[in-house]
């Protein structure tokens, strides 16, 4: 295919490279601009749009023929502008994480069971604070309670039905309450 000074023109403009770069691209791409252009990115010849973005295939103008669009988004729309689709991080967003992370600890909860009937059940979030505030006091309140015959099961809206785990959680609680039984047993045994 034989390449155009207007498809020279177009890249130089886009890309931002000389006309003998951008002819000797254009040649080895068989004059397809969008190709020309990724491979002049690809080398780290072409600058890159004004205020972000990427480059589009869409025309600048509604007629054919127009100016490749630098900074062009999938729209069309100029890429310097408008960022609020991407990836800024603004004080809302963070804010709104925070509020579902709260709501999220507020309605999943742990349930303690002991012999089949649930003794209590608090939130996520109590639980988080406390173990983040007193794991001194909590992880072995847990395994004390776990020995004397206490279940603790993850339920809520945000969780699986099965637990957390489910069936290989559940085999290895299983395992455990059966080794638990064996140490009571044994425990009992020896006091005789």
């Amino acid at each position: 295919m034989t390449v155009t000074t207007e498809q020279v023109r177009r890249l130089c403009a886009a890309s931002g490279v000389d006309e003998i770069a951008a002819l000797s691209v254009l040649e080895r791409q068989d004059g397809d601009l969008l190709e020309a252009l990724l491979e002049l990115e690809r080398q780290g010849s072409a600058v890159p749009p004004a205020g972000g973005g990427f480059y589009s295939t869409r025309q600048a103008s509604p007629q054919a023929g127009g100016a490749l669009a630098a900074g062009a988004g999938p729209a069309g729309n100029a890429g310097g502008g408008d960022r609020s689709a991407g990836t800024d991080l603004t004080w809302d967003v963070l804010w709104k994480g925070f509020r579902d992370l709260l709501h999220r600890g507020r309605v999943n909860r742990m349930e303690v069971w002991r012999r089949g009937r649930q003794v209590t059940a608090m939130p996520l979030l109590v639980l988080a604070l406390l173990l983040a505030c007193f794991p001194q006091i909590m992880v072995p309140l847990l395994l004390i309670g776990w020995v004397l015959g206490f279940r603790y099961r993850f339920t809520g809206p945000d969780l699986p039905a099965g637990g957390l785990l489910g069936s290989a959680r559940r085999r290895a609680a299983e395992a455990l309450d059966r080794a638990a039984r064996r140490a009571r047993q044994k425990s009992r045994e020896t006091k005789r």
